[in-house]
């Protein structure tokens, strides 16, 4: 029923890219991602989700498979997930990237780097932005948020992490 639901907020693009998705656990992230990302944008913007208008057009091939924006707002937004835990981001006039990674009995130190340069590139590839940890709801899980916000801005940026159903 969950899946139902969220699946009525997305557009026929995303719907599509939905069923082309052959594993239950990818299908399970993409679509809690798009899902929670319409929802804090509407919710910003004060309009239904499904009246978000996302373009995730790739910027290397032009196919509909990058990193999604807000077109013709000022508003920055990046999805990030591993595992169960889907992360979703979004800041109003300030570069914005996250990312998540499931420790899996690696180094922490290691896995903060892979976030800490992953959430860099979403926000911005080729700058060095102020990194974050965000706290992960879920435990055996590293968030990291990148950001040119300034760190007084950071505690009030709207980032919402959500488990999926294992």
């Amino acid at each position: 029923m969950a899946e139902v639901t969220l699946a009525s907020l997305l557009n026929s693009r995303e719907r599509a890219r939905l069923d082309r998705i052959v594993a239950e656990a990818d299908r399970g992230r993409f679509l809690l991602g798009a899902a929670l990302l319409r929802r804090m944008v509407g919710a910003h913007l004060g309009i239904k989700p499904e009246n978000v208008e996302i373009d995730r057009t790739c910027i290397t091939c032009g196919e509909w498979h990058g990193q999604p924006a807000i077109p013709g707002l000022d508003l920055q937004v990046s999805v990030a997930h591993s595992g169960t835990l889907v992360a979703v981001a979004i800041a109003a006039g300030y570069r914005i990237g996250i990312d998540v990674e499931q420790v899996r009995g690696r180094p922490a130190q290691e896995i903060r780097r892979w976030t800490a340069a992953e959430a860099r590139f979403k926000a911005d590839p080729g700058t060095d932005l102020a990194v974050y940890d965000v706290s992960a709801p879920q435990a055996g899980y590293l968030v990291t948020l990148a950001t040119d916000a300034p760190s007084s801005v950071v505690s009030g940026l709207t980032q919402l992490s959500a488990p999926l159903r294992s």
